[in-house]
């Protein structure tokens, strides 16, 4: 995956029902904090009403202050849950 997709090519124009009242459980692998990811988990907390755990576990060779930067964004995004909690590894 490159770093540099075009977030404009995956985006809806709509939230698909499925999303947005059955999610309850996001888990990212291999997160590396790249703008596409970042875009991807970003649209998902906004639009998944039900999701109660988006589980974020880092690239093994990230490093700390990378690990950092991605909990420090993630946490600023808005999600449409109130009962969202996000957990890092």
């Amino acid at each position: 995956m490159d770093e540099n997709i075009d977030v404009k090519k995956w985006q809806l124009e709509f939230t698909p029902e499925c999303l947005s009242t059955h999610l309850n459980l996001c888990s990212f692998h291999n997160f590396r904090g790249w703008k596409c990811e970042l875009e991807f988990a970003k649209y998902i907390m906004k639009n998944a009403k039900v999701l109660e755990t988006m589980k974020i576990s880092s690239h093994r060779s990230s490093k700390p202050q990378t690990k950092l930067e991605m909990v420090k964004k993630l946490s600023m995004y808005p999600k449409s849950s109130p009962t969202c909690e996000l957990s890092f590894e």
